[in-house]
């Protein structure tokens, strides 16, 4: 017998869950009462993006980032983890993601920062 669609959803959700960092789980205090249709705010007042996060992912157009990034003033590694942070405090809200590959991308990062710096 074939495993019912059922299962195979709670098998992916419990991926997805498993390949956010603990540390960029939203607090229960901040998941928005049932009906909430506006959660825009949440990011900025989860208490899981900081200052240059906020900065990174709110202040820059994809041109920007890139003129920062070639000047050496941001490092791929820190737009990348800002980003996937967002990502993840998106998904927890909407469940936005069908893939998640954060520690991925964060290495693909690093090994970036490495080249330019050379």
């Amino acid at each position: 017998m074939s495993e019912s669609w059922q299962s195979i959803s709670k098998r992916k959700k419990e991926q997805q869950a498993s390949r956010i960092p603990k540390e960029w789980l939203l607090p229960a205090e901040t998941s928005p009462p049932p009906g909430t249709s506006n959660v825009l705010d949440i990011p900025r007042k989860c208490g899981i993006l900081d200052e240059q996060d906020l900065k990174i992912t709110e202040n820059y157009d994809a041109t920007a980032l890139v003129e920062e990034l070639a000047a050496g003033r941001l490092k791929s590694v820190d737009v990348t983890r800002a980003f996937c942070k967002r990502a993840a405090i998106s998904h927890q809200l909407t469940n936005c993601l069908t893939e998640i590959f954060f520690e991925q991308a964060v290495e693909r990062a690093l090994a970036l920062d490495d080249y330019l710096d050379k």
